[in-house]
């Protein structure tokens, strides 16, 4: 069985894959406050600079690679602008 905050983390992951695969980096702007409290990410400061930076930028997404080797997870994406 996952636990409780396991499943919370997951969906927050999903979520935010689901963003960077649809170059919508602006929807970080968007996540819900109850999203982030449950998964407790110490990731999203650092997700809205990267939304104000490429603010009104073309963008393209050249790779995105999840991993969760443990208690923890990590999103690499690569984007260049178009």
């Amino acid at each position: 069985m996952v636990p409780m905050v396991m499943t919370r983390l997951l969906l927050f992951d999903e979520f935010v894959q689901k963003l960077v695969a649809e170059r919508n980096l602006e929807g970080f702007l968007r996540i819900p406050q109850s999203m982030v409290s449950r998964a407790k990410p110490d990731s999203i400061w650092q997700m809205l600079i990267l939304a104000g930076a490429l603010h009104n930028k073309q963008i393209r997404l050249l790779m995105s690679h999840y991993a969760r080797p443990t208690y923890y997870s990590m999103l690499l994406s690569l984007f260049d602008l178009i």
